[in-house]
């Protein structure tokens, strides 16, 4: 989950709302960046 969200990759709705999902996406894509 944490690679598809660093990925810029949508989570299927069975796990978060979307509106979690981009908030989430947007921190690990951060923390990749970093790496």
């Amino acid at each position: 989950m944490r690679g598809m969200l660093a990925e810029g990759k949508d989570l299927p709705p069975e796990f978060s709302r979307p509106e979690v999902a981009k908030i989430l996406m947007g921190y690990y894509q951060e923390q990749a960046a970093k790496k």
